[in-house]
């Protein structure tokens, strides 16, 4: 189960330091705030790490256990759509300063 979730990293990483760039790039002209979205995001990602990292069958047994373990899957996915969604936010953001030289508080 966990082994499929290669693709999730890919997505996380590929964000953080695609933002990261980008926001490099830009500060020279304006300098992009993080988002509501992007705050949100990372709570999402901590609280996945902190319940998927937890033994729960061995806290809770066999029957409570593995409900955990989906709870953190389904917030770990949550965040991973977060994370998709503030990017193209993030680089709308960006095209529209490049474009116009003005951010959308203009």
């Amino acid at each position: 189960m966990a082994s499929d979730l290669w693709w999730v990293t890919i997505v996380l990483v590929v964000r953080e330091f695609g933002i990261m760039a980008l926001k490099s790039l830009l500060s020279r002209r304006e300098v992009i705030a993080p988002s509501s979205g992007g705050k949100l995001k990372a709570v999402l990602q901590m609280v996945a790490l902190a319940v998927l990292t937890v033994d729960w069958v061995g806290l809770l047994g066999s029957e409570l256990g593995p409900w955990m373990y989906w709870l953190g899957m389904v917030v770990l996915y949550v965040a991973t759509a977060i994370a998709v969604v503030t990017a193209v936010d993030y680089v709308v953001k960006a095209v529209r300063i490049v474009r116009t030289g003005q951010s959308s508080k203009a």
